[in-house]
């Protein structure tokens, strides 16, 4: 918990998620965003487990983060599929598969 790997680990999970989000849903990216936070657990008090959600970035939503519930397979085997199978077989990200202009303080 709170360790530089960790981190790392959970914002590429979230990356792959949004990004498979809005594949899934076939909408621009960036219009549903993943954020991780403490799972409101006793574990996550701990720092022994975490959360990650996803959310409409336009004011007021636009409901695209529930038009996925039903989806959830797909969601999870498309980000999978990008975690996996970057076009240009990177070491880590790139732009082809996570990186992008939004996330660019994140890419160290």
């Amino acid at each position: 918990p709170g360790s530089v790997e960790a981190e790392s680990a959970l914002r590429t999970v979230c990356e792959a998620l949004a990004k498979a989000a809005c594949q899934t849903l076939d909408i621009e990216p960036g219009e549903v965003l993943a954020e991780f936070r403490p799972a409101l657990t006793d574990q996550g008090a701990l720092g022994h487990e975490v959360e990650i959600f996803l959310y409409d970035t336009l004011a007021g939503g636009a409901g695209f983060s529930t038009q996925l519930v039903p989806r959830a397979h797909q969601l999870f085997k498309r980000a999978r599929e990008l975690l996996a199978d970057c076009p240009e077989q990177c070491d880590s990200s790139c732009y082809r598969c996570l990186r992008s202009f939004r996330n660019r303080m994140e890419h160290a």
